[in-house]
């Protein structure tokens, strides 16, 4: 196995070029109103794949390029529908967003949340979900079938950090950001999540609803506060798992992960210690802990299976899985042995196959247009590495990954308008669901995205590194959640899970 940090991968986990003119002005305030160019009834027919998604409508959508001009340029925004099993049950739609920002085929979540997706370990919502709500899944603006972008990269292959040192990596960031500005600089100032929420308002528009829920899952936990504080009158019932943290958006939200990085190497060693007879990492938690960074220290020093595997592979292992598979591979690239098949990863909800002629980088193009465009990023290349310096230093874990370079700091187009930091225009508490240990986003971000929504929000905490909880087997999780989309009816507390099998 290599864990190559690719553009795409490096991205996905950590996530002074040419001057673009920005006329996405738009406005800033709650309950902000969207002129999406008037009702537009969706032309629904049947989507690519054929049976494999029977039952899944599909339909294109007109919308603004810029919001702040609605009569001018429109671009295309494909959305998805499963239609409410109990039409005498139905009361509105569910809006789906998986995550991202980037993620493509996200039009057919609403196949999946009706019959699960069994090759990932996800379940289908409950029956009552299923009566109550027209599934509604979209590919956000500029992502798989929704006007694409490229940013003329391959998918992976243009990684940072280059292992090469800092300035390769600058020179790397730079590279990536200026291919951008050259290919896609038309759509890079109309990329952010306020026009995404923007899109979504649209959509309801479109479908003739006066409110929508919604389920959304890592950046789309953070799209749904933005939406629910952008349009708070049309808001219903939000369900959020994998919750980001809104105040840090992007560049403060990625140091963040840094410490999370060693509670994950913590959390390891607690569980490997008590172990030692079987495992033979070391008798106590510290001495697991060493044998977990000396072998990083070596792989950096000399990496192994003919120079692919570095003590990065380690430190994503240490990231991205449970305790199980780490000491697997902890073991495995201790001995000389040759190398064994590669673990599976804690679940999560991969894209599906991309659609033909679909530009491999689009995922990257988004994910990064996103980040870059919703809020200010350091421009100075010393900021970084002052970040590099200190953060390797204090989090051996993840801190290099997190601190260092991205494109954004070249990016060719800068923010038209601030972020939403503090959703609290939302109009009435959600039901939010995160893991202890998630590297992706951290617990304590979803904690302070607890604060700042409307009292009475409740929390599912759950002991587990996974990065998607609802919809996972586990009924401490799945039962509040589905019951919550059906009824209404909240928790009388937040909620203490323990994992799933596979999420430990």
């Amino acid at each position: 196995m290599r864990l190559a940090l690719g553009v795409r991968a490096w991205v996905g986990a950590v996530v002074a070029g040419a001057s673009l003119a920005v006329s996405c002005a738009g406005v800033s305030s709650a309950a902000e109103p969207v002129d999406g160019g008037g009702r537009q009834p969706p032309q629904w027919h049947g989507c690519a794949g054929g049976d494999r998604f029977k039952g899944l409508e599909c339909a294109t959508l007109k919308v603004p390029l810029d919001y702040a001009k609605p009569g001018g340029r429109k671009i295309d925004l494909e959305i998805s529908r499963v239609k409410a099993a109990d039409p005498a049950e139905r009361r509105g739609i569910l809006l789906i967003n998986p995550g991202g920002p980037g993620g493509h085929n996200d039009i057919h979540q609403p196949y999946y949340f009706a019959h699960g997706r069994p090759e990932v370990g996800l379940k289908p919502v409950s029956k009552a979900v299923l009566d109550r709500y027209d599934l509604i899944g979209f590919d956000p603006r500029f992502s798989g079938q929704s006007t694409p972008i490229t940013c003329g990269l391959p998918d992976d292959g243009l990684g940072v950090p280059s292992g090469k040192g800092f300035e390769a990596d600058v020179a790397r960031s730079r590279t990536v950001a200026e291919s951008c500005g050259k290919e896609a600089g038309w759509a890079l100032p109309y990329i952010s999540t306020r026009n995404n929420a923007r899109d979504m308002d649209s959509i309801r528009q479109a479908l003739g609803a006066d409110k929508i829920s919604y389920a959304g899952k890592s950046y789309g936990s953070y799209l749904g506060m933005v939406y629910a504080d952008m349009f708070p009158e049309h808001t219903d019932r939000f369900e959020l798992d994998a919750v980001m943290d809104p105040s840090t958006v992007w560049y403060e939200g990625m140091l963040a992960k840094g410490p999370t990085g060693e509670l994950k190497l913590d959390r390891f060693s607690a569980w490997a210690a008590p172990r030692n007879e079987e495992l033979h990492l070391g008798d106590t938690p510290a001495t697991v802990r060493k044998t977990v960074l000396d072998l990083i220290t070596r792989l950096d020093e000399e990496p192994a299976d003919g120079g692919t595997v570095n003590g990065d592979v380690i430190r994503e292992v240490v990231q991205a899985f449970d305790n199980d598979a780490i000491a697997r591979e902890i073991q495995r690239w201790s001995s000389p042995q040759p190398p064994q098949p590669a673990p599976t990863a804690a679940p999560d909800e991969p894209a599906a196959d991309a659609p033909a002629g679909e530009h491999p980088d689009n995922y990257l193009a988004v994910k990064l247009g996103t980040m870059c465009g919703d809020a200010q990023w350091p421009r100075d290349p010393a900021v970084y590495k002052k970040n590099l310096e200190e953060y390797a230093k204090k989090y051996p874990i993840a801190g290099a990954m997190v601190a260092n370079i991205l494109p954004c700091a070249f990016w060719p187009s800068q923010p038209s308008e601030e972020p939403v930091l503090d959703p609290s225009h939302a109009p009435g508490p959600m039901l939010l669901s995160s893991g202890l240990y998630d590297f992706a986003t951290p617990f304590a971000g979803a904690e302070r995205a607890q604060e700042l929504l409307p009292a009475g929000t409740r929390m599912i905490k759950i002991d587990t590194v996974a990065h998607v909880n609802y919809r996972t087997g586990n009924p401490c999780v799945d039962d509040p959640a589905n019951t919550f989309l059906a009824t209404g009816k909240l928790p009388g507390k937040d909620l203490t899970c323990p994992a799933t099998a596979s999420g430990g």
